[in-house]
């Protein structure tokens, strides 16, 4: 199951009609990593277990963060001051933090896009848009860069707990399905099929003149 985090932490929920889910909270998402809580729910209020027999197929589920709330950079050097070239990655990246194995965090990476003036130049690299108006690339080129997004697993069915690389398996789903062979102008931000579905909500509600 895969859930983007935007929203559905919203303390008061005044961006999702009301509706919360307080697990998906970072102070709270390692604690309850084994354990769906659904207490604050009303005529719901309860606690699901790993080990529930009508949960028993499902592998996990996966809680997304994207933009502002991801760091949208890694670094590329042991220490600040060592003098290493700026660089974009060229094909899709994995990376995970180590820092806590109990949960991993999973950092998906798309592949640098096409764009009409490559990017991946040492001239480039060094730039951004907002500097300075003389200078020849910073001025004029479109930064298309790409998205990192946050993969995080939890409530994980006890075969893929075993190991690291069981968990790292079931972030490179959804790492994969952001890419297709066919595309050559980068990468979508979510999984296909949720980008499918957020697209057709969105043209639905177009149609109908529903303005959210």
């Amino acid at each position: 199951m895969l859930i983007e985090a935007d929203v559905w932490r919203n303390e008061r929920g005044e961006e999702n009609g009301g509706q919360v889910w307080f697990q998906l909270k970072n102070e709270n998402l390692l604690a309850k990593r084994d354990v769906l809580d659904f207490q604050h729910v009303p005529g719901h209020a309860c606690i699901y277990n790993r080990d529930h027999s009508q949960l028993s197929n499902l592998l996990g589920i996966i809680r997304f963060r994207t933009g502002d709330e991801t760091n949208q950079y890694i670094t590329n050097r042991k220490a600040w001051h060592e003098k290493s070239p700026a660089r974009d990655l060229i094909r899709l990246s994995g990376f995970y933090d180590k820092s806590i194995p109990e949960l991993l965090h999973y950092f998906s990476i798309g592949r640098l896009p096409t764009t009409q003036k490559a990017q991946d130049t040492p001239t480039v690299r060094e730039f951004y848009i907002l500097d300075s108006q003389n200078e020849e690339y910073s001025a004029n080129i479109a930064f298309k860069h790409q998205q990192i997004l946050e993969i995080v697993p939890f409530f994980v069915h006890p075969d893929f707990q075993k190991t690291a690389e069981s968990l790292k398996s079931l972030c490179r789903v959804p790492h994969y399905l952001r890419y297709s062979p066919a595309w050559s102008m980068g990468n979508i931000l979510f999984p296909y099929p949720m980008h499918l579905g957020k697209q057709l909500i969105e043209d639905h509600l177009c149609i109908l003149g529903v303005e959210v």
